[in-house]
């Protein structure tokens, strides 16, 4: 080869070596310069939000302490007297002590029969009332020097709580209640409530969680007593609940509206409305309290959506349940421990609150583990064969009890009570089979209340025998949890000719 070519390749390759490098070089700088840029961009983006929320944060202190202190000023004037009134005892039901189990050889083919209807009562939402209260932008909950952890159903949550923050009052006059409520709006308490509102917020508290919360925060702060219920009860106003105090003798209660009644609690009538006094110690016949609430604290406690809450998960002990009919229809689930404590201090609501339960969706958790399993085992099954499988998973799956043998009281299931605990009885049978038939089936359930006894009925798509019920001229079939070994459209014998209260549901 030439000596001249050589060169020249050389020559070339060195060129565009060069070349290449300048390119690379280049194209790096230009990659350094954007990545300064957008390290610069990302700041000033970080700077804007955090002076957006900053101000944002100031704006919502000085009202915070403007609707506080004009509130105070409120509170100083002489309460008014209010009769007290005692609350109902919660409801027992005659309910069989052992379910009824259908014959081993029953007729294959059910007697069709319309089963009269005594009353229907229409699915009642919660009106859930939103809150014109302004609260902190959200920011996460974290750990600090100054902070103290409390655990709330299983939860660590940290709260400022300086000692100097702490206060004890000198009786419960108007005149002292109304300084205590001054001091808690003062600036040095804004940390203490930011914590707190970032712990409803970032936890998506319903109003009893909520009230269970600053009740626990109350306690820990400053111990039992009036100091603390004051303490709880303006916490729940902050947060746009209609909480206010009453005083019988020298002892401070809260009261608070809610919206379901509920047994057991004391109450009084007030702007048509009923406050419960949350203290089932309290045995008096008359108690103080004021006609106005704080501005834009109208809210009543609800007690909706208890498994969107983001508490700690806990798994409680796996569970096996499997249909005796169909061994094939199986399934393994647990529950969240803090969620099954959060059922356990919940109050027993009056009536027939059955459609309070039936409404509340499954916690997540479990839903993904439950549901898949069901689906997959009555996969390619015609609708009735599916809910005959449903049924009897229901019915052999769970061993019966009623709730006096269980516990000594009335207490219906939520339903991953219905999987948590050792036994259940006709309501939480139904509630949960209600549930599934929603669920995996997609067709309309409703529950039939005769004199102690819960039952279903499903409206199928396709003409099924049996026991009925005609509900807006459509066609739905009894389905019993409890009446064990039962298939679909056969009815207890001692109810096959009772009437009963039909309940929509949602």
């Amino acid at each position: 080869m030439p000596f001249y070519y050589m060169n020249t390749k050389s020559h070339y390759i060195m060129k565009h070596s060069l070349y290449l490098i300048c390119c690379l070089l280049y194209l790096t700088m230009q990659d350094i310069h954007a990545q300064n840029t957008f390290e610069e961009y990302k700041k000033k983006r970080e700077q804007d939000f955090n002076n957006y929320r900053n101000t944002k944060q100031k704006e919502f202190e000085e009202y915070r302490q403007k609707k506080n202190a004009e509130f105070a000023k409120y509170l100083a004037k002489k309460w008014e007297a209010f009769q007290a009134m005692k609350g109902s005892k919660p409801a027992t039901y005659p309910k069989p002590v052992d379910p009824v189990v259908i014959p081993d050889t029953p007729d294959k083919q059910p007697e069709v029969t319309k089963i009269p209807i005594k009353d229907i009562i229409p699915a009642k939402p919660t009106p859930i009332q939103k809150s014109p209260v302004k609260l902190p932008p959200i920011q996460k909950n974290t750990p600090g020097q100054s902070k103290s952890k409390i655990i709330f159903l299983g939860t660590p949550c940290y709260i400022t709580m300086d000692k100097q923050l702490k206060f004890t009052m000198d009786g419960t006059s108007e005149k002292e209640v109304s300084k205590i409520y001054e001091k808690l709006s003062a600036s040095e308490y804004d940390a203490f409530f930011d914590d707190c509102a970032q712990v409803y917020q970032n936890l998506k508290l319903n109003g009893w969680a909520a009230f269970l919360f600053c009740r626990a925060v109350s306690e820990q702060f400053l111990g039992k007593g009036n100091e603390a219920t004051l303490l709880q009860t303006y916490l729940l106003a902050q947060f746009g609940y209609d909480a206010r105090l009453c005083s019988h003798g020298q002892k401070l209660y809260m009261l608070a509206t809610t919206t379901e009644d509920v047994t057991r609690y004391y109450y009084i009538n007030l702007n048509n409305k009923h406050y419960y006094l949350w203290d089932l110690t309290y045995q008096g016949e008359q108690v103080h309290t004021f006609r106005e609430n704080m501005k834009d604290a109208i809210r009543p406690i609800d007690f909706d959506n208890p498994a969107e809450m983001q508490l700690t998960y806990d798994a409680t002990p796996l569970r096996n349940i499997t249909s005796k009919a169909y061994p094939g229809v199986k399934a393994t689930a647990k529950v969240n421990k803090n969620l099954i404590e959060y059922y356990s201090q919940m109050p027993i609501f009056a009536g027939k609150p059955w459609d309070i339960y039936a409404r509340q969706a499954l916690e997540t958790p479990c839903y993904r583990e439950l549901i898949p399993q069901l689906q997959a085992a009555i996969q390619g099954k015609n609708e009735t064969d599916a809910a005959n499988m449903l049924l009897n998973w229901v019915q052999t799956g769970f061993e019966y009890k009623t709730d006096n043998e269980q516990f000594g009281f009335e207490k219906p299931f939520f339903k991953e009570e219905v999987i948590f605990y050792p036994y259940c009885d006709c309501e939480d049978r139904s509630i949960l089979f209600s549930y599934l038939i929603k669920q995996l089936l997609h067709l309309d359930v409703v529950l039939l209340y005769y004199p102690g006894h819960l039952a279903t009925a499903v409206r199928f798509n396709g003409n099924v025998n049996g026991d009925y019920i005609l509900l807006d001229n459509k066609k739905y079939i009894i389905c019993d949890p409890t009446y064990i070994g039962a298939e679909i459209g056969r009815s207890m014998p001692q109810y096959k000719t009772s009437s009963f209260d039909v309940l929509k549901t949602l």
